[in-house]
Parts: C-alpha cells; sequence; structure tokens
C-alpha cells in the first residue's frame, strides 16, 4: 500500500494495468532560473547515479498528510524528505509510511540533478545543496499542496509539519504563491 500511495498520491504516476506505474519519459529537464536542470521522477527519465555513491544525507523534514492515500476511506500518512549528496548527482529522496498499514516504508527518488550540469559560473558548495533542495520541493508542491493558498489552509485541513528546512521552503512557496 505505501509503495502505491507514495507513487500515485505523492509523486502523481498513472497506474497501467498489468505493469505497474508509467515512469517519466521527458528526456529534457526543467531548468531553474539561474540555469540548473532539474529531474523528476514520474516525468523525466532520470539519469543513472551511483547510489552507492551518496555521501551526505540532510533530513529537510516531515509532513503529516491526512489524505496521503485515497479510499474509501483515507488513509493518513508521513512523507520524509531527504536531500543527498553523491559524486556525480544531488537528489531528493521522499519515504512514505501510511498509518495503520502493515507494509514496508516506500522510498523513491523525488528529484535529482547531475553534478556534471551545474552552470560553469556557480561555485559547487553548500549554497547549491539549499538552492537545489528549495527549487526540487517548489515544484514537488504545486502538485501536493494543489488547491491549498497557505501553511494555515494545510493546517486547518490536519497537514502537520516537522522540520525547520521544510518549513523555511514551505514559506518560500507559498510566498511566491501568493505574489503570482
Amino acid at each position: 500500500m505505501n509503495y502505491i500511495a507514495l507513487n500515485q498520491n505523492i509523486l502523481g504516476k498513472n497506474a497501467v494495468f498489468g505493469s505497474g506505474f508509467k515512469e517519466g519519459e521527458e528526456s529534457d529537464p526543467f531548468k531553474t532560473d539561474q540555469g540548473f536542470k532539474l529531474y523528476f521522477n514520474g516525468v523525466h527519465v532520470l539519469p543513472e547515479i551511483e547510489i552507492e555513491a551518496l555521501n551526505e544525507r540532510i533530513l529537510l523534514g516531515q509532513i503529516h498528510h491526512p489524505h496521503a492515500m485515497l479510499g474509501p476511506p483515507d488513509w493518513a500518512g508521513k512523507i520524509t524528505y531527504q536531500f543527498f549528496t553523491g559524486n556525480d548527482a544531488y537528489l531528493i529522496a521522499v519515504e512514505l509510511e501510511l498509518e495503520d498499514v502493515e507494509d514496508n516504508t516506500a522510498v523513491e527518488i523525488l528529484a535529482q540533478s547531475m553534478r556534471q550540469d551545474i552552470p560553469e559560473e556557480v561555485v559547487d558548495d553548500d549554497g547549491v545543496k539549499v538552492y537545489l533542495a528549495i527549487e526540487m520541493l517548489k515544484i514537488h508542491f504545486e502538485k501536493l499542496f494543489l488547491g491549498y493558498e497557505s501553511i494555515e489552509e494545510l493546517t486547518r485541513d490536519d497537514w502537520i509539519f516537522e522540520g525547520e528546512y521544510l518549513l523555511d521552503i514551505m514559506k518560500i512557496y507559498f510566498e511566491k504563491k501568493e505574489s503570482q
């Protein structure tokens, strides 16, 4: 159940009868204003990376999603976001654990950016990590928070948020959304 909910409701993939979830087919990544290339699971063909070479992990935070698996009845779940740095890539992994479900936690890559694609004029330092985490989650939040205009609205609908990094990025996302 966790795998189904993560792929369908969190990543937005379509299920194909008899063959699982439809993977991304786009080869051209999203490009940020600063020229970074971002690949999203379920949208793009993800470039190959060395999972074993991911050598740094930063917990961005967690979201209690009251409708992580649509039912009847809906099941709530805990979504965990982690930022990883590797020799060849930066990525955010997303993990889902539904409440009251006896199943293994599901984990997938949410988005990634290849280090070889960092614009030449940019210094590959901690600022890149912050920038990429913000840009990746802002795009993800457009689907996840569809129909919501503020953190307060989400909170009234029983969403719960943990983690300073995640809350800061959510504030940036909703401030930008409000200014458009």
